[in-house]
């Protein structure tokens, strides 16, 4: 099996712009996995309301969704001055 260097490049290119230009992170670690969280639920079989209900199926991991958004979206206690 071959590895395809343009993928390789692409992937630490990823994970530099993920660090940031001089090793501090652009996303946190936190934000990440918030991300995988909320992805991880809107995905699995598993929900607090089944999607088969009409609306309110849809509408627990759309707000969820919401949430995580606006939990990556913040900004950082130190970026914000306070």
């Amino acid at each position: 099996m071959e590895i395809n260097k343009k993928k390789v490049g692409m992937i630490m290119q990823l994970i530099n712009w993920v660090r940031g230009e001089k090793g501090d992170s652009i996303i946190t670690w936190k934000k990440i996995l918030v991300i995988l969280l909320v992805v991880g639920y809107c995905v699995s079989p598993i929900d607090i309301i089944p999607d088969i209900t009409p609306f309110l199926g849809v509408a627990d991991d759309s707000l969820l969704g919401l949430l995580g958004l606006i939990l990556v979206c913040l900004p950082r206690r130190d970026e914000s001055g306070e």
